[in-house]
């Protein structure tokens, strides 16, 4: 779909005793990229109660003709400590931060938003599931049943009715939903180009697993009988082409290894997809599971696909989503990596920032907005299907309830699949149609 924010003639005016950069950095997300306003942070109170415009006071101080926010301290911060924080509903809304009732919100949102964006929970030490990640369990989110609703664009959207009741002439910028299916390629092929060790131990291996049929499809695949069932490129093609949605593709090219199975990037083979591929869609990088702890296998990886689609790669998303916040992002902003789509729950659907808008990455130990543009995944085929144990059916329902909780706000949908699950093979028969269903749906044809 069109994605589309103006921003509009329309200032809004904000007072706060203080501008620090976590305070510029979540008002410049909510009032200008989500909101559509034009921003102005003032600390001159003479000249805030002097104007005659929309008007936000974010200070504890009453100040007449204006929204009053009180603010919760967070922003004016500059170190990390645990926050003991008490999550109520409010207007179907899980908030916090809560503030006392002079103040026109019954929390302060801005603080809550810079919370989960930033992800300041997971600078606490917390706990890591096997591999190393954030344990989507512990999320605030999760432990508190909001992780399915990207509730800072939710609460963006109540800071907006408020201010029309407010100043009944503002105005915001015009945003319209927008859906991003993102593929990552951990393995080109299921059988073929294994070469002889693999392959031999391929056979054997399926001969133990006693999946029925495997060793007989194996063998029609190498022999030229079948089609390999990971080929899944040219159906991709023509669902792209049929929906008029444009994907995303990250190549897995580190070296063979426990977690990383793909192919050299030397294969012809390999070289040959990796190049079409780019030159249709949208690509990037898929580090493989080893690089996050040593950038220097990111960086060799990182030039060997360079190499072969011959233009920079910009584009990144961890496999296995191992994601080190802030040190993985550090790593890729060195490199030259402008986009990261790893910003999801592996375990669970939904919105591990909670937000559904693409927004930059901000540093808390530096204290720093980066150039880093994070966008945020929140359905991954893996997840409905090994996680969460779902059925094919389950899964579309899954996926349609959180895409109608980012239409509800004009978000921008994003979701996380491998050529290898349109396969029809083993544990991914009738996901196939599946993808497609979300395909339609995002395009509004479903």
């Amino acid at each position: 779909m069109v994605y589309e924010l103006i921003l509009i003639a329309i200032q809004l005016l904000v007072f706060t005793r203080e501008i620090t950069p976590r305070l510029q950095y979540i008002f410049e997300l909510i009032i200008e990229e989500i909101l559509g306003m034009k921003l102005e942070l003032t600390t001159d109170k003479d000249h805030f109660v002097s104007v005659s415009q929309p008007k936000i006071n974010y200070s504890e101080l009453f100040l007449e003709s204006s929204l009053r926010i009180k603010p919760a301290g967070l922003l004016f911060e500059q170190d990390i400590r645990e926050q003991d924080l008490y999550v109520p509903s409010w207007k179907n809304m899980k908030v916090f931060y809560l503030a006392d009732p002079d103040s026109d919100l019954p929390f302060d949102l801005f603080a809550a938003s810079f919370f989960m964006v930033s992800r300041y929970e997971e600078y606490l030490n917390p706990e890591l599931d096997f591999h190393g990640r954030f344990d989507t369990y512990q999320s605030l989110s999760y432990r508190n049943d909001f992780h399915n609703n990207p509730v800072v664009d939710m609460w963006a959207l109540e800071l907006e009715k408020c201010l029309k009741e407010k100043f009944p002439a503002i105005k915001k910028g015009k945003r319209i939903f927008r859906s991003i299916t993102t593929l990552d390629i951990d393995e080109q092929y299921a059988f073929r180009y294994k070469g002889f060790a693999r392959t031999v131990g391929g056979i054997f291996k399926s001969g133990n697993r006693k999946i029925k049929g495997e060793t007989r499809y194996r063998l029609s695949v190498l022999f030229g009988r079948k089609k390999d069932p990971y080929q899944t490129f040219d159906l991709l093609r023509e669902w792209h082409e049929r929906y008029r949605t444009k994907p995303v593709f990250f190549f897995l090219v580190g070296k063979y290894g426990k977690y990383d199975k793909n192919l050299s990037i030397r294969k012809k083979a390999y070289k040959r997809l990796v190049r079409e591929i780019s030159d249709r869609y949208d690509i990037g990088i898929h580090p493989s599971y080893r690089s996050n702890i040593d950038p220097e296998i990111l960086k060799e990886e990182k030039n060997a696909l360079q190499e072969e689609v011959g233009k920079p790669v910009i584009r990144s998303r961890q496999h296995y989503l191992k994601l080190e916040i802030p040190h993985t992002y550090r790593n890729l902003i060195r490199l030259g990596i402008r986009e990261d789509y790893s910003m999801g729950f592996p375990a669970e659907t939904g919105f591990r920032a909670g937000i559904a808008t693409p927004f930059y990455f901000y540093d808390l130990l530096k204290e720093e907005k980066t150039n880093l543009k994070i966008f945020p995944f929140h359905v991954m085929d893996g997840t409905l299907n090994d996680y969460l144990r779902m059925e094919p059916k389950e899964g579309l329902e899954r996926i349609s309830l959180v895409m109608n909780e980012v239409k509800a706000v004009k978000g921008t949908f994003i979701s996380l699949w491998h050529n290898s699950s349109l396969s029809e093979w083993g544990q991914w028969e009738g996901w196939r149609a599946v993808y497609e269903e979300m395909l339609k749906m995002a395009s509004g044809q479903g």
